[in-house]
């Protein structure tokens, strides 16, 4: 017998919510044991931002975490582990940091991105505002929202797949804004 719940907890400005946080009863005798299948914590105080979502999905292990100071700097990650069927590893992250980096007038660098692939596949291709490259440098990937759907998505994205490596990079810039 399994008893979970998802919950929510807060404290100021700290957030945490537990997801599928229970416990396995057996009725063989031996002793109930705990699980916690992901955790989400996350700080929002008066223009800093701290927030992390780690979870199980179907035996692949996702997470997302963000740090970010209003006016100065947004960092932001995704990544996954699992392990494939003949036991090597399929692991993948990706991080952007938005920020004014600076540059001339016709190449002002606003934000930098990164990451890997060992042993996953890319996101199946589709309307770029979907790419979830682009989400994690727009910021858009939910992590105070007390759910695991957007890191279940991440885990349909991310397929692992065995001899699938790839490296990605991206520039964020303006060009002769106007004021």
């Amino acid at each position: 017998l399994n008893l979970g719940l998802d919950a929510a907890l807060s404290m100021g400005p700290v957030h945490v919510t537990p997801y599928e946080l229970g416990v396995r009863i057996p009725f063989d005798g031996t002793s109930p044991t705990p699980f916690l299948h992901g955790l989400g914590l996350g700080m929002d105080a008066g223009g800093i931002k701290l927030a992390g979502h780690f979870a199980e999905v179907n035996d692949d292990y996702v997470g997302a975490a963000l740090v970010s100071v209003v006016n100065f700097f947004e960092l932001t990650a995704i990544g996954g582990y699992t392990k494939l069927p003949e036991g090597s590893e399929s692991l993948f992250i990706f991080a952007s940091l938005v920020a004014p980096l600076g540059g001339p007038p016709f190449l002002f660098v606003t934000g930098v991105a990164g990451g890997l692939g060992y042993n996953r596949r890319l996101p199946p291709p589709g309307p770029i505002a979907d790419n979830p490259f682009m989400k994690v440098m727009r910021g858009e990937i939910g992590l105070g929202n007390g759910t695991t759907t957007d890191l279940q998505e991440l885990s349909r994205k991310f397929l692992p797949g065995e001899n699938q490596h790839w490296i990605a990079a991206g520039l964020q810039f303006i060009s002769f804004g106007f004021i």
